[in-house]
């Protein structure tokens, strides 16, 4: 096991700019140029321009009929995508971001969407999953005016489906949920083939969150456990539980919703846990290893530390990080404020 341990020497987050918001906010999404934030407010969308030391509304959205649950932005700031309780997901043009246009609706889900995610290079694929059980891939179609449509549904899950992620490259996709189970889905070699259920494994407890570090390695949070768990593939090209990460937040009811985020650049983890966001620092520079706890698996070798722990004290706890790691935004219900929290050098 890997304890939880703090040096003041690792990069960390600050806040930097509040604002007092009282209606709850289940989603939140930032540009890659970080100049925009997308806020759920109830079933509406809240559109912020980012400054220095503020925050300014210019454009609130109300298209869903329940309240908005996930919030994403392509890669290339021309889209974005909001899923709802209501089933819908819902596709926006940013051509004028103070006019975001309404392009498209989702229909195929029959319950609330969970998570919705993009393929991470080419703007080609969106893949959603719900509390109806089922991921669903979409892509669009030529021959239908350029409208994306529902490609293919997987229903192995046997509960709600919590929480997905896609890999690095886009070729792989994983899956949690209620029913303590995690897919493992991979696409056949041509890019317009179907995905297929590679490997299903089987887990002790429930998860809202799990997400890729690179990959051949994923980890999976359990809920309300001690540890977060990482899955390493093998030379049979399966993933085994290798080890476990101590993070915080044993025992305590958590809320989905916020799902886990690594991002590549800084290599950070930014998982939540009960009351807790943990923030996890991975490095594999053998040159920096003493400051990393070590494990090996397969001549790989992994550094990992918890840099910072954040206690909100309350479990409803929503945010995201920023495509290059700078900003990590959260909102929770206690405080009821929405806080974004720069990325600082602490030596």
């Amino acid at each position: 096991m890997i304890p939880i341990l703090s040096n003041s020497d690792i990069k960390y987050y600050d806040s930097t700019i509040t604002l007092k918001k009282d209606q709850i906010s289940h989603a939140i999404a930032i540009n890659t140029e970080n100049s925009y934030l997308l806020i759920s407010c109830q079933s509406y969308i809240e559109i912020y321009r980012i400054y220095e030391k503020q925050l300014r509304l210019i454009q609130q959205i109300n298209c869903h009929k329940r309240r908005v649950s996930s919030l994403c932005f392509f890669k290339s700031n021309r889209l974005f995508i909001s899923g709802s309780f209501d089933s819908y997901i819902i596709l926006w043009s940013t051509a004028l971001i103070n006019r975001s246009k309404y392009l498209q609706k989702f229909i195929g889900h029959t319950q609330s969407i969970s998570c919705i995610l993009t393929r991470p290079i080419i703007e080609d694929l969106i893949i959603s999953c719900s509390a109806d059980f089922s991921i669903k891939f979409w892509s669009q179609q030529i021959e239908n005016n350029q409208q994306w449509i529902c490609f293919q549904t997987i229903r192995e899950h046997r509960n709600i489906v919590w929480g997905i992620s896609i890999n690095q490259q886009g070729s792989q996709v994983i899956s949690c949920g209620e029913d303590k189970q995690i897919l493992v889905m991979e696409q056949n070699q041509k890019p317009s083939s179907n995905w297929f259920v590679k490997q299903l494994i089987q887990v002790n407890q429930s998860g809202f969150r799990l997400c890729y570090i690179n990959n051949n390695i994923f980890v999976f949070q359990p809920e309300s456990s001690a540890n977060l768990n990482i899955y390493t593939q093998n030379k049979n090209q399966e993933y085994i539980l290798t080890k476990n990460i101590q993070v915080l937040g044993e025992a305590q009811f958590c809320y989905p919703y916020f799902h886990s985020i690594y991002n590549y650049e800084k290599q950070i983890l930014i998982n939540k846990n009960g009351y807790f966001l943990n923030i996890i620092k991975f490095n594999n520079n053998i040159k920096e290893s003493q400051k990393f706890t070590q494990y090996h698996n397969d001549d790989l070798d992994i550094y990992a530390q918890t840099v910072q722990v954040i206690n909100f004290e309350d479990n409803y706890i929503f945010g995201t990080l920023s495509n290059d790691g700078q900003y990590l935004i959260t909102w929770n219900k206690l405080s009821k404020e929405l806080q974004v929290s720069k990325y600082q050098e602490n030596f």
